[in-house]
């Protein structure tokens, strides 16, 4: 179960994900620390610094994130998924949560994107026919 949930989290960047209130990544609904300057919703920096697909793994493994070895398993796996022709749709949903969810209002590993405040980013990502 694990593996599909993370397959479909980064390969959906989790579409499977567990539903429990605690783990769908929802916020206050304010924005993120480092949400303005395209940073990360901790308001960190260095390699979360990037945007997009690229900066929402380096988020996925700075929030906890287990299941990809690295950032870049992440992305290639991701893109392996879904395909490069979704990479507008990918970068949108992970800018979106990287400005709208904060670590500590998500499980990295077990999330369901259509449940966080991006739901319609991700919506974008499911719904686009390559």
């Amino acid at each position: 179960m694990r593996t599909s949930i993370l397959l479909t989290l980064l390969l959906s960047l989790s579409a499977c994900g567990d539903t429990d209130s605690d783990d769908t990544g929802t916020s206050d609904g304010g924005t993120a620390d480092g949400g303005a300057d395209g940073g990360t919703g901790d308001g960190g920096t260095g390699s979360t610094a990037r945007t997009g697909l690229e900066g929402f793994c380096d988020y996925y493994v700075e929030c906890g994130g287990t299941y990809y070895a690295d950032a870049q398993a992440c992305i290639d796996a991701t893109l392996g998924y879904w395909d490069e022709c979704r990479q507008a749709e990918l970068d949108a949903f992970g800018d979106c949560m990287m400005a709208k969810v904060e670590c500590e209002d998500w499980n990295p590993d077990a999330y369901n994107p259509a449940s966080t405040p991006c739901a319609d980013e991700w919506a974008d990502v499911t719904g686009k026919d390559c």
